[in-house]
């Protein structure tokens, strides 16, 4: 970003010439090659289609009492024990980087996540979700008013089904944002420790931001 406004500024849109700038005052210890930034000055380019989905993540869980200390705790690692959830519900690009993140209670169904986002998203846009995300009318609503195609996986008993290409292009398109949660989770710490519930907010939002940011830099 930095090499692409001061080209524009000061070297009349010449990266060649910005390069050799930085390079002789010794700006940056290391630099792209003009091939390689181009790439990478492409990636933020526009992005025409979305997925959505919801992302669980576990607050706390049951414990029982060991001995007679009542501030030492044994915690039960089941799954089914899990208490309090907080439950992310991003809306990502298809290059896999979240553009918009959302925290809801884990008893909050998928559709409440995707109505309270803002969905600010660029008119023409395809938004693929799961069968969690069926709406008729939230469909024609952002159909008509926002230009935005809401393209969830259908249900059996759907009766707005898609043609068979349609709907393998759905899910085909849909698989990629389990790999963004699998690489979100590897950057999850095992153990987040707050003492308030909005310092444990913040950190996992930092998340989404640092899986942002890698996957730019990357």
């Amino acid at each position: 970003m930095t090499a692409q406004l001061v080209a524009l500024w000061v070297f009349g849109g010449n990266l060649r010439r910005a390069f050799a700038y930085f390079a002789e005052g010794n700006f940056m210890s290391r630099l792209l090659s003009e091939s390689r930034f181009n790439r990478r000055l492409h990636r933020f380019a526009p992005d025409d289609t979305f997925l959505i989905d919801s992302c669980p993540v576990p607050v706390c869980r049951f414990t029982r009492w060991r001995g007679e200390n009542p501030l030492t705790w044994d915690i039960v690692m089941s799954e089914r024990k899990t208490i309090t959830v907080l439950k992310p519900t991003p809306s990502l690009r298809a290059t896999g980087g979240p553009a918009e993140v959302l925290l809801l209670y884990a008893r909050s169904h998928d559709l409440t996540g995707m109505k309270e986002l803002a969905l600010d998203l660029p008119k023409g846009a395809m938004l693929y979700g799961d069968k969690a995300y069926n709406d008729y009318k939230y469909e024609d609503r952002l159909a008509q008013e926002r230009e935005i195609t809401l393209r969830p996986i259908r249900k059996k008993n759907s009766k707005r089904q898609y043609e068979p290409e349609v709907a393998k292009t759905v899910s085909r398109t849909r698989k990629r944002i389990e790999t963004t949660f699998s690489g979100i989770s590897a950057l999850l710490p095992r153990k987040i420790h707050a003492v308030t519930q909005r310092g444990f907010e913040i950190k996992v939002m930092a998340t989404f931001v640092a899986y942002a940011i890698l996957g730019v830099a990357s």
